[in-house]
This record gives structure tokens, sequence and C-alpha cells, in this order.
């Protein structure tokens, strides 16, 4: 009975964190502060001065 229980639980838990790593890899992770992140264009000008 514990080792169909233990097989039980383990189960579960592979398929827990199988659906986890799933939705990372499916879903783009967008942070909207860098939306609009200067940085390119500041690159950019600094190259021109040198």
């Amino acid at each position: 009975m514990q080792n169909i229980l233990a097989i039980l639980i383990g189960i579960v838990a592979f398929i827990y964190v199988l659906k986890i790593i799933i939705k990372q890899f499916s879903q783009s992770e967008k942070n909207p502060k860098c939306e609009n992140c200067p940085i390119p264009e500041l690159m950019e000008t600094s190259q021109r001065g040198k």
C-alpha cells in the first residue's frame, strides 16, 4: 500500500514539474520596463562620438 501511494505521489509531482517547465518554454516573458529601453540609442550616440 505504501509503495503504491509513493508511486502515485511521485507521478503527480513529476507531472506538476513537467507542466511548469512546459509553461516556461511556451510563454514568452515580457517585461514592460524594457519595452522602451534607451540602451540601443545610447550606444549608437556614443559610437558616433568616437
